[in-house]
């Protein structure tokens, strides 16, 4: 007795084929660039799609990253790179360029880099001035702009300026 296959199996397309279970890993949230105050927490996103599953991976300035237990830094279970507080010193810092890898055992895909900016500001003085220059280039295009005099737009750049001084000090 022989066994021969049946041709009709040779010529099913290959959509109506069930697609193996198993595929390397893919980015789909990349870590995006981001300033944040010294001190304060703040979070690099980064998801991956695989089967099996992929472990994530971090890197800072090309290096692996290293978390620790009670470091200020946590690797999410989603796979970002969580920062209790920014950490910016003349010992250590948290200050530069980042990128995830996604591994599983057919493959690893890495992330678009991402840079950590430490603001050098009080966080405050930071955000109000980045609020007043947004007013004012909104302001400045307004219609009503012909109302006011030059002096008063100078005024109000010197009163918002003093008072986000004297909030941070």
């Amino acid at each position: 007795m022989t066994t021969t296959w049946a041709p009709e199996l040779r010529s099913v397309p290959s959509a109506l084929i069930p697609p193996s279970s198993s595929h390397p890993p893919r980015i789909v949230e990349h870590p995006i660039d981001t300033t944040v105050p010294r001190h304060e927490p703040a979070t690099l996103n980064c998801k991956a799609e695989g089967s099996p599953t992929p472990t994530i991976q971090w890197y800072k300035d090309g290096v692996p990253l290293k978390i620790l237990p009670g470091s200020h830094r946590i690797t999410l279970p989603a796979g970002g790179l969580f920062f209790l507080k920014v950490v910016n010193s003349r010992r250590e810092t948290d200050a530069g360029v980042y990128w995830c890898e996604a591994k599983n055992e057919l493959g690893v895909a890495r992330s678009r880099n991402a840079t950590l900016q430490v603001a050098e500001k009080p966080y405050k003085y930071w955000l109000n001035d980045h609020l007043l220059t947004h007013y004012l280039a909104s302001w400045q295009f307004a219609p009503f702009q012909r109302r006011f005099s030059a002096s008063l737009s100078l005024d109000l750049i010197r009163s918002v300026l003093a008072y986000n001084f004297r909030q941070c000090h």
